[in-house]
């Protein structure tokens, strides 16, 4: 049952980059590490080599032309469609790297990493996640360049896309509820700038921030809060926002992390990490911010 619920979500997954769901925390390691955590690899493609069946036939066909009549000016064609292949060639491999989806596995190993330190305490070992790997850059994405304080002018283009990669909702053993969410900001900037020579040249390059946040909603019952003024002494190096409503208290962390690029394998540096999320959870009880009932010093 396992498998086969494994490879049907898998398919889906596969096909719209996007899942959700309820399921057990070893469920959604082993589907993080099968279908997100992998290194991701440009491999063979029957798609590619139906597209360029058509151009390679003409020039095979114009090159055994060429064997047989060496007199014709069958060489002409042959270079002809032979430096086309390569416009096409090199034009798919552009088209390729301009429509990266930029998902960072680095930033999926923190949601896995979680799930492995707060399996024990879920209700039921149940964990609901939704998980979006689409390309960022997309319509449905795009932000208001008001919004960010940015104005375009001449040579000089904005766009600016922002997205939910995940979030993980767990209810704990003592009825508490948690919320693990990724959200991804990019900004492409893109310069033109005409040179001496009078030629143009254009040049883009992208921001990314990744936003980690940590929601608690805590009984009034089990936990005391610190006060507002209080919890100002510690937005460093989160920003902790809190208030309580209905009987509960509702606690929001979060972590900002800028980077200039995102890589598609998880490197040696992320693998010593422990979950940013763990150290969240326990940065709050350490300071404080959060006291059991139960176990307060008076």
């Amino acid at each position: 049952m396992f498998k086969q619920a494994l490879e049907r979500d898998g398919k889906l997954f596969s096909k719209h980059k996007r899942f959700r769901a309820k399921r057990p925390s070893e469920y959604w390691l082993v589907f993080l590490k099968k279908h997100v955590l992998k290194k991701h690899r440009e491999g063979f493609s029957w798609t590619r080599l139906v597209f360029f069946i058509p151009i390679i036939v003409i020039v095979l066909l114009v090159y055994a032309i060429v064997q047989t009549e060496p007199d014709s000016p069958g060489w002409i064609f042959f270079m002809f469609f032979l430096t086309i292949f390569m416009f096409v060639v090199f034009g798919a491999r552009l088209i390729h790297l301009q429509k990266r989806d930029y998902v960072d596995p680095n930033a999926f190993d923190h949601l896995a990493k979680f799930i492995i330190d707060v399996k024990g305490d879920a209700l039921k070992n149940l964990i609901a996640v939704d998980l979006n790997i689409a390309g960022i850059e997309d319509k449905d994405h795009a932000m208001d360049l008001a919004l960010l304080g940015l104005k375009e002018k001449r040579g000089l283009r904005y766009a600016a896309y922002q997205m939910e990669r995940y979030t993980a909702n767990i209810q704990f053993k003592d009825h508490s509820f948690c919320s693990a969410s990724l959200y991804q900001m990019a900004l492409k900037t893109t310069a033109t700038k005409r040179r001496r020579s009078g030629k143009t040249k254009t040049k883009s390059k992208r921001k990314h921030k990744f936003y980690y946040i940590l929601s608690l909603k805590l009984s009034t019952v089990a936990y005391d809060l610190m006060d507002t003024t209080s919890l100002q002494d510690f937005q460093r190096p989160y920003a902790i926002s809190s208030r309580t409503e209905n009987g509960y208290h509702i606690i929001k962390i979060k972590h900002k992390e800028k980077m200039l690029s995102v890589t598609n394998k998880i490197t040696a540096k992320q693998k010593r990490k422990p979950a940013i999320f763990s150290e969240m959870l326990a940065f709050i009880f350490q300071k404080n911010v959060i006291v059991p009932k139960a176990t307060q010093i008076t």
